[in-house]
């Protein structure tokens, strides 16, 4: 169990209104990139469109701890990498630390292994599952 909750740090200052591209479902932590971004407030687009990132894609964002799934038809929040600290959702365990990146086709998060660059360290423990936060580095 993580020691931190997905509210024991604000982000919504970090957080911006997105939709999957894909017929897809992204859960909070899930590591995004982008793949459209909005036409503006006043257009018939205001979100961010994005997919889950894969284990050689530059990561654009996660999806925000304190909000719920993102599909193609229910838009949610991401968190940006500019944030002080992002959830993670973890695919194998993890320790305070430790370096993470994207390990799975589906955005989940695992510890790095040798001659690997780690793209966040984590600020707490979790075990594989958990949405635990991490600071970008």
């Amino acid at each position: 169990m993580p020691l931190l909750s997905p509210f024991a740090y604000n982000t919504n200052a970090y957080e911006k209104a997105a939709i999957a591209k894909k017929v897809s479902s992204l859960p909070p932590g899930t590591a995004v990139v982008l793949t459209e971004l909005p036409s503006g407030p006043s257009g018939t687009d205001p979100y961010f469109k994005v997919d889950a990132a894969n284990t050689t894609d530059v990561v654009f964002a996660v999806v925000s701890g304190t909000g719920s799934n993102i599909t193609d038809k229910v838009f949610g929040k991401i968190v940006l990498f500019n944030a002080a600290l992002i959830p993670v959702l973890l695919n194998a365990a993890g320790t305070k630390d430790q370096y993470v990146k994207v390990k799975t086709t589906d955005g989940k998060w695992g510890p790095i292994g040798a001659g690997e660059v780690g793209v966040a360290r984590l600020v707490e423990d979790g075990a594989a599952g958990d949405i635990v936060f991490a600071m970008p580095v």
